[in-house]
């Protein structure tokens, strides 16, 4: 099911991919296409909220805008983002000799922690990456990595 919203004079058009009582998964369409988002309601909050009211209309909204915040800043500044990622790369290439494996994807774990904080500056716009969300943005910008290399290479001959 389709829906639209408008933010800062833009229509967002997004997709309702699940609405269900406590499971919330949308996905931003246009005018940038990104990765679906999700809420869930558990606990206690079950008692009083439901997806299914008015609070999944306003959690709708709310997925699409932060979707669509985040891809405008990878959009607007891929190049910034490429080379952080390049760094986080790095970074994690320097730690395979760690031998305890259990200490290693901690501190790999923590260094992607940081990667999305720095990438989102998350202190600044209050956006951050949502676990289920990383593997989609790593695979945009290994895309675009590969691209730039595939490029480069053309025009160095």
């Amino acid at each position: 099911m389709k829906t639209q919203i408008i933010y800062k004079n833009k229509v967002l058009i997004g997709r309702i991919i699940k609405r269900e009582s406590y499971h919330l998964k949308v996905q931003l369409e246009d005018p940038i296409r990104y990765c679906p988002a999700q809420l869930y309601i558990s606990g206690m909050c079950r008692a009083n909220l439901s997806f299914l009211s008015s609070e999944g209309e306003k959690s709708i909204e709310r997925l699409l805008i932060e979707s669509y915040r985040r891809a405008e800043i990878l959009h607007q500044d891929l190049d910034r983002a490429t080379k952080v990622y390049k760094n986080l790369l790095n970074e994690q290439k320097s730690i395979e000799h760690i031998p305890d494996l259990e200490l290693r994807k901690t501190i790999s774990s923590k260094l992607e922690d940081w990667f999305f904080d720095c990438l989102f500056t998350s202190l600044v716009t209050g956006l951050g990456a949502p676990y289920d969300q990383r593997k989609y943005i790593f695979k945009l910008l290994d895309e675009y990595l590969a691209f730039s290399y595939r490029y480069n290479e053309h025009f160095k001959n």
